[in-house]
């Protein structure tokens, strides 16, 4: 079992130790895994997820990747470019109902 080490193939992310990679906490790796935004695979319950699929994700979301062009595959003559980068949508302030001040007791 021992021989069949490769110490060249990196090792696979833990939800944790992508989550501490990436800076973020580790619900939203787990978030993007159930969205079936990020490949893993499973030993039992844990959670595991390639290298590979890591850079995949990476390049596909981050601003200024590769376009068709870089990539050799033509692009579409009648569609414009969009990239795959995520929009910062600011949030809806939340309504608070009208303070009321009780009323005295005397």
């Amino acid at each position: 079992m021992a021989e069949d080490f490769d110490p060249t193939i990196p090792r696979p992310f833990s939800v944790n130790g992508l989550a501490e990679h990436w800076s973020c906490s580790p619900s939203m790796v787990r978030k993007l895994i159930d969205q079936g935004s990020l490949g893993h695979f499973r030993l039992g319950i844990l959670i595991r997820i390639p290298v590979a699929a890591v850079e995949e994700f990476e390049r596909a979301n981050t601003l200024g990747g590769p376009t068709p062009l870089d990539t050799g595959e033509e692009a579409l003559p009648d569609s414009p470019m969009i990239e795959n980068a995520p929009r910062n949508i600011p949030r809806a302030r939340r309504s608070r109902p009208p303070f009321k001040r009780p009323d005295k007791k005397t």
